[in-house]
């Protein structure tokens, strides 16, 4: 999973990008899981196929309302809805410790993957610019020629 994070951050390699990726990030997958616990809390209280359908068709409109807005945080609900997916699935076939441990599984291994991906960044922005200036100047020698 960090693999897979760190793919999806490191497509643009700016320290910028990266912050505010990682924060969107680490947002929209906390919002998921608080949302995935609360869930998962009621689900236990009433273990039911249909109320899990009902359920989820409460939570899927609220998500629908904040996904299809004009809001700048919509972005946000589409992480959160598909971490509330994936966590109400991994959690509904185990038991209650594994409901919070794989949200706080998930929110370290987003954060080892955001973290790698600042670090990274950071330290190769320098070698970056040093080559780009290379074969700028390359490309300008050979207009001379």
């Amino acid at each position: 999973l960090i693999l897979a994070f760190i793919a999806i951050l490191a497509q643009k390699p700016d320290v910028l990008i990266g912050l505010k990726g990682s924060k969107a990030l680490l947002v929209g997958n906390t919002i998921g899981g608080v949302i995935a616990m609360a869930m998962y809390s009621i689900l236990v209280v009433a273990p039911s196929f249909s109320f899990l359908l009902i359920l989820f068709a409460l939570v899927l409109m609220l998500f629908a309302k904040n996904l299809f807005s004009d809001s700048p945080l919509a972005p946000l609900f589409a992480m959160a809805l598909s971490t509330v997916i994936i966590l109400i699935a991994n959690s509904s076939l185990s038991d209650a410790t594994t409901a919070s441990e794989s949200f706080y599984t998930r929110i370290l291994q987003i954060a080892c993957a955001c973290t790698y991906i600042v670090l990274t960044t950071l330290a190769t922005t320098p070698w970056l610019s040093k080559i780009r200036n290379m074969s700028s100047t390359n490309k300008a020698l050979k207009h001379l020629d």
